[in-house]
């Protein structure tokens, strides 16, 4: 991945790019991509080009006879001339975005005059001056100020590629658009949605029969997303089996809540899930989560009631209150070593599971982390665990016994109440905390062995309220 000391950057314009990088994410902070900034960059596959990208410049990607994808803002694309751009634009695969609102922000300069624009200290003068011995200037034209439509490939171009081990993939062609259907789509009624606007210019050709999938996965319409730099702002298609593009490291808030997606595919580069990104997706089952992911926020996947296996990587290191709440379907759960706790309620009322192992790096278990798991029959703790905070398993009806382990400090207030399949508890010596009612109604109980030091601290009654003809001993 390309380093921010490879781009001369100034007040928001790219001048040029130094790197030798494969594959290339432009900073979201440019705005401009100056004339000839990537010329004869050899080594560039691709790049990726921000949402706020306003201008290109002429000739910004000539002489890259190596690039072959161009992820860009289409509302930008529909306005230049690729030639102008790029050597050959027919061997590129265009990906396209939109942005909120759909349409870039355009310069009102637009032209010859970009062509003139220096910075005030040269960037690498050495490499001007290769770039111009090797390249011949071409004919300056400027781009109309209203801008133009290139083609309906504008948001999807497949042009002269190959599929994975030299296999020839079928060419998506589609026709040009017409000036005066181009003139309807720019001028109609703000009234439409923005779903309206995407489909207005979006090819109506289907993918090919017999790709890949991972063919499919590339040519993903990326119009069906909301993008703001590298975050997904909202999931705006209609299918129900996502691909997420490569380039977000974001879901944000409410992304996908309530929609009735039933795959997703997350890739790597994507660290964060904000909270409620998938709340309510009642139809999604298969979700897995990335090796890079650092952040699962609140909410952010309650009430996913298809939902039957999670594998929470070590890269996490939180998981939000109530992040899979009422996740009912769930019946494996995996938590690897790396995170340091279980958040209030993550995963109450996951009325399916049946069994979890707290890995060594969980601490605390916070308030009903795993209340009203009716069916948790089995459960596994660390030796790392401190704490089992308030109704941490509170009405897991189907728990049966399990060790405490040695460590352990706190216990608190109703945190096993209603444990009715309990029958043994082994207090462990390092406990100097049992809150009130911990055991109320754990009417299974036959056996309890708590430590000495603990005989004058607690009154049975309370801690055990409601468990009758128990035999309670001091070790």
């Amino acid at each position: 991945m390309s380093q921010q000391n490879d781009f001369y950057i100034k007040k928001g314009t790219l001048y040029r790019y130094e790197g030798r990088d494969e594959e290339v994410v432009i900073p979201s902070e440019v705005r401009r991509i100056a004339p000839e900034a990537f010329i004869n960059c050899k080594t560039i596959k691709k790049v990726a080009a921000p949402v706020r990208l306003v201008r290109l410049g002429n000739r910004a990607f000539y002489g890259c006879d190596n690039l072959a994808e161009v992820i860009i803002p289409g509302a930008l694309f529909k306005r230049v001339k690729a030639e102008k751009i790029f050597s050959d634009p027919r061997k590129i695969y265009f990906r396209f975005y939109a942005s909120n609102g759909l349409e870039t922000e355009a310069d009102d300069d637009y032209g010859a005059e970009w062509d003139a624009v220096e910075p005030d200290v040269a960037p690498q003068e050495e490499s001007q001056k290769k770039a111009e011995a090797e390249v011949e200037p071409a004919v300056e034209q400027p781009a109309p100020a209203g801008g133009e439509i290139v083609s309906a490939t504008t948001l999807l171009v497949d042009v002269n590629t190959t599929e994975g081990e030299g296999e020839p993939v079928e060419e998506v062609t589609a026709d040009i658009i017409p000036e005066e259907v181009a003139e309807e789509i720019t001028e109609e009624a703000d009234g439409r949605t923005l779903r309206e606007k995407i489909d207005a210019v979006t090819p109506e050709e289907p993918l090919p029969e017999g790709l890949s999938p991972n063919r499919r996965k590339e040519l993903l319409n990326l119009t069906d997303f909301l993008i703001e730099d590298t975050t997904l702002v909202k999931y705006i298609g209609t299918g129900r089996q996502v691909e997420i593009p490569e380039f977000i490291t974001r879901i944000a808030e409410n992304a996908f809540a309530n929609s009735d997606i039933t795959d997703i595919y997350i890739p790597r580069s994507v660290k964060y899930i904000s909270s409620r990104a998938f709340t309510w997706c009642e139809s999604l089952g298969a979700v897995e989560l990335p090796e890079e992911l650092e952040l699962i926020d609140d909410l952010a996947f309650a009430n996913c009631t298809a939902l039957k296996e999670i594998v929470i990587p070590r890269s996490v290191k939180y998981i939000g209150e109530s992040a899979f709440h009422a996740c009912s379907s769930l019946e494996k759960l995996i938590l690897t070593d790396g995170i340091t706790s279980i958040s209030r309620r993550a995963f109450d009322f996951c009325t399916s599971l049946a069994d979890v192992a707290i890995p060594e790096s969980v601490t605390i278990l916070h308030d009903g982390a795993f209340a009203h798991c009716e069916s948790l029959k089995s459960v596994r703790l660390s030796s790392g665990l401190k704490k089992i905070a308030n109704w941490a398993f509170a009405e897991c009806t189907a728990l049966t016994d399990f060790d405490l382990p040695e460590g352990l400090e706190e216990i608190g207030d109703v945190a096993f109440m209603n444990c009715r399949a309990l029958k043994r508890v082994a207090m462990p010596e390092s406990v100097r905390r049992l809150g009130r009612q911990c055991y109320v109604n754990c009417t299974g109980l036959i056996l309890i062995l708590l430590p000495e030091h603990l005989r004058d601290q607690i009154k049975p009654q309370k801690v055990f309220q409601g468990v009758s003809g128990v035999a309670i001993e001091y070790v």
